[in-house]
């Protein structure tokens, strides 16, 4: 590809959301990367109640994800709440089992 293409195809690489969705649950797609601490951060500081995280538009997951997760998970387990992960992908359940992250945060 030629420059601009390569340029686009980084920016689409690259691309990331997480947002609170009219369902309630917390829609996280994308790439999920170190840079994107921050804008996680803000999201789950706000988390209440028991919380559904759709990965179904999710693509790709860093280290970091999961340990942001956790630190979510373990704030609400205080108020006997809990996370829940639903529609990720084949790839990523396995690095959650992989990881045990499966035996801190359930994953439909």
């Amino acid at each position: 590809p030629d420059g601009a293409s390569r340029a686009a195809m980084g920016v689409f690489m690259s691309t990331f959301s997480i947002k609170r969705g009219g369902d309630g649950r917390i829609h996280i797609t994308g790439r999920f990367d170190a840079g994107r601490v921050e804008q996680a951060n803000a999201v789950f500081d706000t988390v209440s109640g028991d919380t559904v995280i759709d990965f179904s538009g999710l693509r790709y997951i860093s280290s970091v994800g999961p340990g942001i997760l956790v630190s979510a998970q373990q704030k609400l387990e205080t108020d006997g709440h809990k996370l829940s992960i639903v529609g990720a992908s084949e790839h990523i359940r396995e690095l959650f089992r992989i990881t045990r992250f499966d035996i801190l945060i359930d994953i439909e």
